[in-house]
């Protein structure tokens, strides 16, 4: 193998004489030459990014691709946790109940 051309999620500094994978759940580009290089892959809809990769957003919030945070419903609607969009939340039967 060509160190000098790590392949994706690898990478190889000067010198080295072998590519050395990127930590587990991180990717890198082709070619990447430290670690510094190698990144979490966006998160998947119904998950958000930490310091730490991905997380599920939980209960009564929702997210969409690549979200970095999660969007809560709207006042007096629920979701189920992973939800991934607004259409996930949904009217809360107990809260129709009481008015």
């Amino acid at each position: 193998m060509d160190v000098n051309n790590a392949g994706e999620n690898t990478y190889s500094g000067a010198g080295a004489s072998e590519c050395t994978n990127c930590p587990d759940g991180m990717i890198s580009a082709a070619g990447s030459s430290s670690e510094a290089d190698c990144s979490y892959d966006l998160c998947s809809a119904g998950d958000y990014m930490t310091e730490n990769g991905c997380k599920q957003c939980g209960e009564n919030t929702y997210s969409g691709a690549g979200a970095s945070s999660c969007t809560s419903c709207a006042n007096g609607k629920i979701s189920a946790a992973g939800s991934t969009s607004e259409a996930d939340c949904v009217l809360n039967v107990q809260t129709v109940l009481m008015v």
